[in-house]
């Protein structure tokens, strides 16, 4: 919610974007979006911990990635603009220009965070019955991520309506519906809290709780029971490799949570003194556009943390670029040979042979004009 409904003043919609700061973050954008999209493939190869922590954080590159790509448009075309349909107009002023689409990607990809802290929390704490109920964790961790995102967000929509006589989108005038202003009012005063400090307050005490234990040398030597693998022979090496694979995904995670504090915290705060009336808090201004700017950023460096910390997936990546690289090599290499053949079928053109007073020998077709080709 980036919307401020207050008694005195009116929604206003951030009709452009400076060229200094639209251009760097539609760069970070073109950044962000390969290489979410590029983890999120890698994972899908290979099993980094258990399978519920595997889907965690492939949909964590897909949350992050769509947030991206929603930014990305919306930098590029930054103005509202408008169809010729009343009913794609509607969709527009409610979903697209209240940025209600990006809000719900941005909750999703935080919900997935707080579910992946509790899951690592999980995987260590009842490394026994993790396995056995993963699946019930799943359903559990996805309605959580789900009922999270709609719900903060579903005020969003309500704060534009679309004008059929005048074709354009009109803010929400308080006072109109009394029981809506009263919602609006809640939600801008439980937004701060929902979105930022509560589950700042919820990750740091699951991170802090998962790193105590992860220090005791008792608790990583049941790391191994909860993904075993019955096809490796040595369980000994299979342990160690599942320990160190824990160890990576905590501070991956962890990494990502960081970053979240850091990159989330300023307009969370900017808003939050808004709401309270210590600042003026304005759509569309230079501070309001710099705190989206760094949450987007947040969702295009998560992905670079999770290749800076997992060793699988660096040996995946290596693999793929020994790929392109050896891919590159053998098409130049065919696009040689086709250049050095394509010479020699010119003298390989059939020859005529020519009968001269000194004897019989082959010429050219095109010496034609000497002699005649024989039939």
């Amino acid at each position: 919610m980036d919307i401020v409904v207050a008694e005195n003043k009116t929604v206003e919609e951030c009709r452009s974007v400076p060229v200094w700061m639209q251009i760097p973050v539609i760069f970070i954008q073109l950044f962000g979006i390969p290489t979410n999209l590029l983890v999120f493939q890698a994972i899908s190869h290979m099993r980094l911990g258990s399978r519920l922590t595997t889907k965690l954080l492939r949909s964590q590159c897909l949350f992050d990635g769509l947030t991206c790509l929603c930014t990305l448009f919306k930098m590029s075309q930054p103005s509202r603009w408008y169809t010729s349909s009343h009913l794609a107009n509607h969709i527009l002023c409610h979903i697209w220009f209240t940025y209600t689409l990006f809000w719900l990607f941005v909750l999703l990809s935080l919900g997935n965070l707080m579910c992946t802290a509790f899951d690592r929390l999980n995987a260590v704490v009842f490394n026994v019955s993790y396995q056995k109920r993963q699946k019930l964790h799943g359903v559990m961790y996805y309605t959580v991520i789900t009922g999270y995102a709609v719900t903060l967000v579903a005020v969003s929509p309500l704060l534009l309506r679309y004008d059929q006589v005048r074709g354009i989108c009109v803010p929400y005038h308080p006072g109109s519906i009394p029981s809506l202003d009263l919602f609006i009012r809640v939600d801008s005063m439980c937004w701060p809290w929902l979105t930022y400090f509560v589950p700042c307050c919820v990750m740091v005490t699951l991170y802090g709780k998962l790193i105590s234990l992860l220090r005791k040398p008792g608790v990583l030597g049941h790391l191994n029971r909860v993904e075993k693998n019955p096809s490796l022979i040595n369980v000994e090496s299979k342990g160690k490799r599942q320990r160190q694979v824990a160890q990576s995904l905590t501070t991956a995670t962890l990494i990502m949570q960081t970053l979240f504090l850091v990159t989330h915290s300023f307009d969370r705060i900017y808003y939050f003194l808004g709401i309270n009336g210590w600042i003026e808090y304005q759509v569309g201004s230079i501070p309001h556009l710099l705190g989206l700017s760094a949450i987007t950023l947040n969702s295009c460096i998560n992905p670079t943390a999770l290749i800076m910390t997992m060793r699988p997936l660096q040996i995946w990546l290596i693999r793929l670029v020994n790929q392109l690289k050896r891919a590159v090599v053998s098409n130049r290499r065919q696009a040689g040979v086709q250049t050095i053949n394509i010479p020699l079928k010119i003298y390989r053109q059939p020859v005529n042979i020519c009968t001269l007073e000194g004897g019989t020998h082959p010429a050219p077709v095109s010496s034609q004009s000497i002699c005649g080709r024989l039939d």
